[in-house]
């Protein structure tokens, strides 16, 4: 399985996959589970964040073809669906990056 790398900061990028292909809302998906880090995001926190108050007649199933969609362009392992929601399974996003600088900055500050 090749290395997944996903930017989040700046246009939603992901090496080596066309996200031309996927629509707004399964972008849109895409990029809430790439700023979840690795952590899975509850079905309704999802259903929520892409439709608001207007959800389709059955939010879960719609999801779930988000989901297929957006496991075509990234690797069909890459998207997992779990007892706590869905999930990205990513080698590297820059936001994890960022948190390491920063607290690594952080704690260079504090130690003077």
């Amino acid at each position: 399985m090749a290395a997944l790398s996903v930017r989040v900061l700046g246009e939603l990028t992901v090496d080596g996959s066309d996200l031309s292909r996927l629509d707004r809302k399964a972008r849109a998906l895409l990029q809430l589970l790439a700023l979840a880090r690795g952590r899975p995001v509850p079905t309704d926190a999802l259903v929520d964040a892409l439709w608001g108050d207007a959800p389709p007649a059955r939010p879960a199933d719609q999801l779930a073809v988000l989901a297929s969609r957006v496991r075509r362009v990234v690797g069909r392992d890459r998207v997992e669906r779990t007892d706590g929601g869905y999930r990205l399974l990513a080698d590297w996003i820059d936001l994890v990056e960022l948190d390491s600088v920063v607290v690594e900055a952080e704690r260079r500050h504090e130690g003077g």
